[in-house]
Order: C-alpha cells, then sequence, then structure tokens
C-alpha cells in the first residue's frame, strides 16, 4: 500500500533553507525526514517565486517524488477556499494512484 503525504507550504517552511540554523528545517521537512512517504503533495498559495527554490531544497533532502499544487486564495483564512482546494488535491492523488493508499494531512500550527 502506498502511503502519501499531503500538506500546506507556510512560511517557516519557505524560511528553512535561508534560515535552517535560526529556525531548523520547518515542519514539511521534519515530516520527511521522521517517516518514509511514496509521495509528496505540496500546496501553496505562494507565488512560484516564493516555492521555487523551497522545492529544490527539499528535493534534495528527499528521493521522494514531490508534486506542488497551487491555488489563488482570496484570503489565508478562506477557509472554504482552503478546504476545496485539499479536497481537489485528495481527490487528485486518489485519481492517479492504481490502488488506494494511506493519507497523512501534515498540518503544522500556522495551517
Amino acid at each position: 500500500m502506498k502511503n502519501n503525504i499531503i500538506c500546506w507550504i507556510g512560511r517557516t517552511d519557505l524560511r528553512a533553507p535561508e534560515e535552517e540554523d535560526a529556525i531548523g528545517i520547518g515542519p514539511i521537512a521534519q515530516a520527511v525526514a521522521t517517516y518514509t512517504y511514496d509521495a509528496i503533495d505540496l500546496i501553496t498559495d505562494y507565488p512560484n517565486r516564493g516555492t521555487k527554490h523551497y522545492i529544490s531544497w527539499l528535493e534534495g533532502r528527499t528521493p521522494t517524488p514531490i508534486k506542488v499544487h497551487r491555488f489563488k486564495l482570496t484570503s489565508p483564512t478562506d477557509f472554504g477556499e482552503i478546504y476545496q482546494a485539499a479536497t481537489q488535491v485528495i481527490s487528485e492523488v486518489f485519481e492517479r494512484s492504481k490502488e488506494r493508499p494511506t493519507l497523512t494531512y501534515h498540518l503544522s500550527p500556522g495551517t
């Protein structure tokens, strides 16, 4: 059975590549370093320029394939839009999987 993790990229995650000495590796990298996953699905509403460096950095820390799902939110606290984005990603994960994966929903304090 496949084991997938789904998480939102947060500000601390984005800061980690440049500020690891001060803040650590961030919530997502901690999860990926602690457990073994077959796929990593990251959700973001940050601009591409804000996430590109982070994704490259994370790819250097894990052999696990990473898929980024980008959404534009009108507000980071618009729970309706957040819910729609999250359920869309979950549906996509199920659709692309040959067998039903075990999902880990990683929610950091800022999520």
